[in-house]
């Protein structure tokens, strides 16, 4: 999707869908817009200008990959599953986490989604911990590659976080 917005206006953004190739589109008012893609790439450029009165075709190249996955945890004494995730490259590199949001709860699971950015062709390994659960598999390693569809890196496999069994004593 691309976002437009005239520079310096009160109305509000106007999103269109793009597809793969060459896309036409009419803009209502002359002037200088903003142009902002999302979706599931990352893009040389957050904002590309584009001038009415100076029209010049705008080439989007993705960079990254926008990776997508879920982790379900049981809840352990009534509290959500508490975790972290180390996303690294075979390159050794740290990816950021652009979020992990919780989609799901009840009282025995809760469910998360998170998402990051990738470089195609990158291995990547997704690992979970937690002082609470014991994760299965213990972790993920795909290679990014752009999905079936023109479009989103195909979803990660899933990881269950199950309530660690632990005994005391000497």
């Amino acid at each position: 999707d691309l976002r437009f917005k005239l520079e310096n206006s009160k109305d509000d953004a106007k999103s269109l869908t793009v597809k793969k190739g060459r896309n036409s589109f009419c803009m209502k008012k002359p002037g200088v817009y903003e142009v902002i893609p999302s979706g599931c790439y990352e893009f040389a450029q957050q904002v590309y200008l584009y001038d009415t009165n100076n029209p010049t075709e705008l080439e989007f190249t993705p960079i990254k990959w926008k990776v997508r996955g879920r982790i379900s945890g049981q809840v352990v004494m009534k509290r959500k599953p508490e975790f972290e995730l180390s996303v690294t490259t075979s390159t050794g590199r740290t990816l950021k986490i652009l979020k992990i949001e919780q989609k799901e709860k009840n009282d025995r699971e809760a469910v998360y989604e998170y998402e990051f950015f990738s470089n195609e062709g990158e291995q990547v390994t997704i690992t979970p911990s937690s002082a609470d659960l014991l994760f299965y598999p213990q972790s993920v390693t795909f290679k990014t590659q752009q999905g079936p569809l023109i479009g989103c890196h195909s979803p990660v496999s899933s990881i269950e976080g199950r309530r660690q069994k632990s005994v005391d004593g000497i």
